[in-house]
């Protein structure tokens, strides 16, 4: 398509409210050279040797993982409104568009048009404070052109043992259409070891009735070290250095459930919300120093139920050079109210 897509507006849906999508075209532009907003502009020169270093996002993934609709839907204009946004605010893409193209033949079917541009997937990362202190990253934002993100962070410092310290995140964005992402992370320093596990899914838009998350961690401390004469740590009576081990696990759950408001006008329903949360939190320690009712209470074993209610509207207009320069924009706008008590 040859369309320039410059026009600033609410929602350009609204006028094929109720069509059902025919056929979906994913058309992906190039990272450098060319655009969403002019798509007459082609890759040139440098620009496609550059191009070529990096894989595109796969057009399956933005069909199964980044589309909230499919072949035989039913227009919902607010719904796709959603959609354009999501992929906008997505950690691998640049921009985003989703074009109506109408059929004058049957005017009650419409195909869709997608249109995507990647970010540069590969980012690096380095900081240099000598040739024996040094650190370096490589953050692939877009494994494979799969939109999975694989986070790598080296810390070498040879003035301490042992001198390499590791850092490592892996995630798997929106698995399947369930818009849940999965996260797993190690963190390998000297004195602590990290490990964890995530599941997210938050409240990318006001139809999804359902969010949450479930993360289990581990964080083990080789060589805590504290002065005596603090009640609020290792309280002892004398002002030597004590060093002791801790290992502590945490389970961390939230669930969320949103409800539209039955007295409120058909136009503020839409996109109006009352959220009811649920959060528990259970940190425990299997190896830390004895705690009391007046020493290391840092280290005590707790657990923690927080129980919240929202309210909030949310709307969105498209618009350019808010923000940044040659992106499509979603700018927010709208009201939020939260009560939380635990």
């Amino acid at each position: 398509s040859g369309q320039e897509v410059i026009q600033v507006e609410e929602n350009p849906f609204k006028e094929y409210e109720g069509r059902v999508v025919r056929k979906i075209y994913i058309k992906r532009r190039q990272v450098f050279g060319e655009s969403i907003v002019d798509t007459f502009r082609v890759a040139e020169g440098f620009d496609r040797f550059l191009n070529s270093l990096h894989t595109n996002t796969k057009e399956r993934i933005i069909r199964n993982s980044y589309l909230m609709f499919e072949v035989g839907d039913i227009i919902s204009a607010d719904r796709l409104r959603d959609n354009e946004r999501l992929m906008r605010r997505s950690s691998i893409l640049h921009d985003a568009r989703i074009l109506v193209l109408p059929d004058p033949k049957y005017p009650n079917l419409v195909d869709l048009l997608v249109i995507t541009q990647d970010i540069w997937s590969l980012q690096p990362d380095v900081a240099f404070n000598g040739f024996k202190d040094f650190f370096i990253g490589l953050n692939q934002i877009n494994f494979r052109g799969l939109g999975h993100s694989w986070r790598n962070n080296f810390y070498v410092n040879y003035n301490q043992k042992p001198a390499l310290e590791y850092y490592t995140q892996y995630t798997i964005p929106y698995i399947g259409r369930s818009f849940v992402t999965g996260q797993a992370e190690m963190d390998l320093r000297r004195q602590t070891n990290h490990y964890g596990f995530r599941l997210f899914r938050p409240f990318l838009t006001p139809e999804m009735k359902l969010a949450g998350s479930f993360e289990l961690s581990n964080d083990r401390n080789l060589l805590n070290t504290f002065r005596g004469n603090d009640g609020t740590t290792f309280k002892t009576n004398d002002t030597t250095n004590y060093t002791f081990p801790t290992n502590r696990n945490i389970l961390d759950f939230w669930l969320g459930y949103a409800f539209k408001v039955p007295f409120f006008s058909k136009e503020l329903r839409e996109r109006t919300r009352f959220v009811l949360g649920f959060r528990y939190t259970d940190i425990s320690y299997t190896i830390r120093p004895e705690v009391t009712a007046d020493t290391n209470q840092f280290f005590r074993n707790h657990r923690d139920f927080l129980i919240g209610l929202g309210f909030s509207n949310r709307q969105y207009k498209r618009d350019f050079l808010i923000y940044g320069f040659g992106i499509t924009e979603d700018v927010p706008y709208g009201y939020l109210a939260t009560v939380v008590t635990g």
